[in-house]
């Protein structure tokens, strides 16, 4: 970012206590040990251990297609907690293109009672209730 300094077209970054440090894709290597199955990390000359927590399904899958060039990762950033660091991975992640079926047509209407209706085809579909619109309603109000 130092050209877009130089040349006024970005200011610098602000730093709070909660926000972690970015770590381009440049400075971070993945790999995968093939005993043990665990991800091993390298950021700036440093090993990291990998804990994938719950959800470990998604991101073993995520990290799979990282290694193998499927999926591009980007900035990520790493944020110290109560005595371990933790990594926050982002991916670039391709949107997929979805042609609309123009024989399909969705009616939507507004009600008190049931705040939207859609009706596609025969079939009819409520969206919310009478109670959450109004507490909606109320805290724009306040």
């Amino acid at each position: 970012e130092r050209n877009a300094y130089w040349s006024g077209q970005h200011s610098l970054r602000n730093y709070k206590k909660g926000l972690g440090l970015p770590v381009p894709p440049s400075d971070f290597k993945l790999s995968r040990d093939e005993k043990s199955g665990e991800y091993k990390m390298r950021m700036y000359k440093l090993r990291f251990r990998t804990y994938l927590g719950r959800d470990r399904d998604d991101k073993h899958r995520m990290l799979a297609r990282a290694l193998a060039g499927r999926l591009k990762m980007g900035v990520g950033y790493l944020k110290p907690e109560k005595g371990r660091f933790y990594y926050y991975a982002t991916f670039h992640i391709e949107k997929e293109q979805h042609e609309l079926d123009e024989s399909v047509i969705a009616e939507a209407s507004l009600s008190l009672e049931v705040p939207v209706t859609v009706k596609i085809g025969k079939e009819q579909f409520q969206i919310g209730t009478k109670e959450e619109f109004l507490h909606r309603r109320l805290a724009i109000q306040a």
